[in-house]
């Protein structure tokens, strides 16, 4: 891989740390609205006030689901990796995979370099 394909992959893999820290400072600040308003909030207020979680829900679930396909893939084709270690990381990815991407990408993808041919002597 190349070394801009790891930029993009490493900027892609905290993305999802991204849009949580977004959805916890968009549901504090609907939430100060609200305390100061009370509950004198019409129906379009609270929706308007919603929308940006809402996007940010999203965005974090089309993230995290295309961050898991890619390593799952990446995992299955990468040949260093033995059978019962490639088994390891794709139940991490499975049901931690917003810690184990991360660390995945810096065990393997940084240190990722292609292998040169020997000779055979």
């Amino acid at each position: 891989m190349s070394k801009n394909a790891k930029v993009l992959v490493g900027i892609w893999t905290f993305l999802p740390i991204v849009f949580v820290i977004l959805i916890v400072v968009n549901a504090i600040g609907m939430a100060a609205h609200v305390a100061l308003q009370g509950n004198n909030m019409t129906a379009p207020e609270a929706i308007n006030a919603a929308i940006p979680i809402v996007i940010c829900y999203i965005l974090l679930i089309l993230c995290a689901l295309s961050l898991l396909i890619f390593y799952i893939v990446h995992v299955v084709n990468n040949k260093s990796i033995e059978s019962g270690e490639r088994i390891m990381w794709i139940l991490l990815f499975i049901f931690m995979g917003g810690i184990a991407c991360p660390i995945y990408f810096f065990v393997r993808l940084i240190n990722d370099k292609p292998k040169q041919e020997s000779i055979g002597f």
